[in-house]
């Protein structure tokens, strides 16, 4: 009796396993595409971190030379912070990252 028992709960053991598995690894696809959309927009802000300090060095330089100029026509120039923000990006995020950290925002 036993073992007729086991031959009929077996196929449906067998049965729930596969479900749980097919649904596992429904689950672990979408994890996967989170995942690659959480690096699609990581590497968007990169980007657009990149295109900022391309923008930061203009204005900074655009500073200088207005400053230039106002010295030129005799007038006193403006205060310019210094560019402190080295010429790569990785530099650059590393430099913000410790001032953050420094102020205490990170």
């Amino acid at each position: 009796m036993r073992a007729q028992i086991e031959e009929r709960v077996r196929p449906l053991a067998q049965m729930v396993a596969e479900c749980e598995v097919t649904r596992l690894r429904e689950r672990a696809e979408q994890d996967q595409a989170a995942l690659q959309s959480c690096l699609a927009e990581i590497d968007r802000c990169l980007l657009k971190c990149l295109e900022q300090l391309g923008e930061y060095r203009n204005k900074h330089a655009s500073l200088l030379m207005l400053n230039e100029r106002i010295a030129q026509l005799g007038g006193a120039p403006e205060p310019v912070p210094d560019c402190l923000l080295p010429k790569d990006l990785y530099g650059t995020l590393q430099a913000r990252v410790e001032e953050l950290r420094h102020q205490g925002k990170l």
